[in-house]
């Protein structure tokens, strides 16, 4: 048995370089498409999120400047 194992892996080595060669013609574009495609998924990911941060912003100033309002009309009023 353990013959066997040692042919297939020494014996035949033609077999394992073939596997090999074909691998990395395979997985070398692969891996850069991959690569290519989530670097563009996060970087939309991203601005989407940088987006939604401003409108937050935005939304709190609006807020803020309300309340700033309503205080200043408080403040301004004559006592009774």
């Amino acid at each position: 048995m353990n013959k066997l194992i040692l042919i297939f892996y020494f014996g035949e080595l033609g077999i394992f370089y073939s596997l090999t060669i074909g691998g990395i013609v395979l997985e070398i574009p692969l891996a850069i498409a991959e690569y290519c495609i989530s670097c563009i998924l996060v970087l939309r990911y991203q601005d989407d999120l940088k987006k939604k941060i401003a409108r937050q912003k935005e939304k709190l100033t609006i807020k803020k400047e309300r309340i700033k309002e309503k205080v200043n009309k408080f403040r301004h009023r004559k006592p009774v």
